[in-house]
């Protein structure tokens, strides 16, 4: 009874026996090796007493101690060519390759990201979330629709805003979305006079085809520019991106290979909002308002001088001026008005909103050796004129992008990017409890490895300045990283 009274002890709670559980532990991590040994040993004397005890190497000559020296010898990949990762490419790979055969192109874009801020702030936290779209693109020719995709996709969002603690408005987290599951986009798509003509018909987001750059895809952490500027979604109660989608229809012409117009109709509907819908309301009320968008763009590609080679032939030598792929850019400039009532940060509602925008991205330099490493610049500027009603009147943006920084790692991306907002007048009158809310900014330094084709993770820093706009509030230290998987 000593005895089991004492063993007991040792699973106890008390917070004095500290030598009960070292114990404790330590029967943990050598209870099971023991018992394993002991039971293989038997069984070899078993089936040959005479030979008991034996050498390791006799009775485990597959034993953990010879395959850790063949491990020492070899790489990773000699000892695991078939990598889970390596495996994960080739197995979606080959599936698209089936499904396209079909006339079918899945889609699957994940992004995770965890993110602290050790100093600053309101108080320090850590936070995770996450962000899952799955879809897929269905070619209708194969039935004789010419030009004709029925596109279909869902999204899932899930975790916590950092900026809670931060007391930001910039979003850190890029990933932090709706936070459930929805319906993403179910529109039809048609393109006619080999493309230079598109129309869509049907369901998706104002965010999925108006005012964005390449620089605001995926490529940010921060939420600043989430696929489009933050001052679009605070200022316009019809803005919206993943699982919010708006009845809409869309045209785009091309009238020369380095211009376009494009136009939409969207549905505003308040119920977008609402969680318990998951993007699946589909009715259309009597209330309900419109958001009509314009956007006018700019493709060029700035050709460079090329380079002169020497080149040979027999005993004739002569100067070719070789011409590369140059230099790529887009510039696009839009406007907006919505109809249907916003309420004013002063009491009483304004029945229409409207505002513009303008931004660019353009490669300045590109190594003519290696063309993958180039050079970037990207920017852009948001003007919604109604203070009473917008939150971020002006927002500035921009950075700077070298791909191929690092050598031999052509494919990784290199960005540091900057963020400012201006903040209402009127709303910061209503809002004084911590001062006078005047202007957020934010600077973001990141880093992309590609991993492989299809996935990559990026560690992330950026320094918030007055978060929220107020002096009050130190600035904030944000650190983390992003992993994203894209097929």
């Amino acid at each position: 009874m000593k005895l089991k009274n004492w063993i007991a002890s040792l699973w106890g709670d008390s917070q004095e026996i500290h030598a009960c559980r070292y114990l404790k532990a330590l029967l943990i991590s050598l209870g099971l090796p023991l018992c394993f040994l002991t039971s293989t040993c038997l069984r070899a004397s078993d089936a040959d007493a005479g030979s008991y005890p034996l050498k390791l190497s006799d009775a485990y000559p597959d034993s953990i101690l010879l395959n850790a020296d063949y491990y020492h010898l070899r790489q990773v990949q000699d000892l695991y060519p078939d990598a889970l990762i390596k495996n994960t490419d080739q197995y979606f790979t080959d599936r698209q390759n089936e499904m396209q055969e079909l006339g079918i192109t899945p889609f699957v874009y994940y992004w995770g990201d965890f993110l602290g801020n050790p100093v600053g702030g309101l108080r320090q936290s850590a936070v995770w979330a996450q962000l899952l779209v799955v879809g897929a693109k269905i070619h209708l020719d194969p039935i004789g629709w010419e030009g004709a995709t029925l596109v279909i996709s869902f999204s899932d969002g899930a975790g916590n805003n950092l900026g809670q603690s931060v007391g930001n408005i910039f979003t850190p987290a890029q990933a932090l979305s709706f936070p459930t599951f929805a319906s993403n986009a179910l529109y039809l798509r048609q393109l006619l006079l080999d493309g230079k003509i598109e129309l869509r018909v049907g369901r998706f987001s104002s965010a999925s085809v108006f005012a964005s750059l390449p620089a605001m895809g995926a490529l940010p952490v921060s939420g600043a520019v989430n696929g489009t500027p933050t001052s679009l979604f605070s200022n316009l109660s019809g803005w919206h991106s993943n699982g919010k989608p708006s009845w809409a229809a869309y045209a785009k012409v091309e009238p020369t290979a380095e211009t376009y117009l494009k136009a939409a109709i969207l549905e505003v509907n308040p119920q977008a909002n609402e969680v318990i819908y998951h993007g699946f309301d589909m009715g259309i009320n009597r209330n309900d308002g419109t958001l009509l968008l314009s956007e006018c763009g700019w493709t060029p590609t700035f050709k460079s001088s090329g380079s002169s080679l020497r080149q040979e032939s027999g005993q004739v030598s002569k100067e070719v001026t070789t011409e590369d792929a140059g230099y790529p850019g887009i510039y696009m400039a839009g406007a907006y008005l919505q109809n249907y009532p916003q309420n004013q940060f002063n009491g009483g509602t304004q029945n229409e909103t409207y505002g513009f925008y303008a931004q660019g991205q353009q490669m300045i330099w590109c190594n003519k050796e290696h063309s993958k490493q180039n050079l970037s610049l990207w920017g852009g500027l948001t003007y919604s004129p109604q203070a009473e009603v917008a939150l971020i009147p002006v927002m500035g943006y921009g950075g700077i992008y070298y791909q191929g920084l690092i050598p031999s790692r052509e494919k990784d991306i290199t960005m540091l990017n900057f963020y400012t907002g201006s903040l209402s007048g009127d709303y910061a009158l209503q809002n004084l409890t911590m001062g006078r809310a005047t202007q957020e900014s934010v600077v973001e330094l990141s880093h992309i490895f590609q991993l492989t084709e299809h996935f990559q993770i990026q560690p992330d820093l950026q320094w918030v300045i007055q978060p929220g706009g107020y002096a009050g509030i130190n600035n904030s230290l944000i650190l983390g990283f992003q992993v994203a998987a894209q097929f």
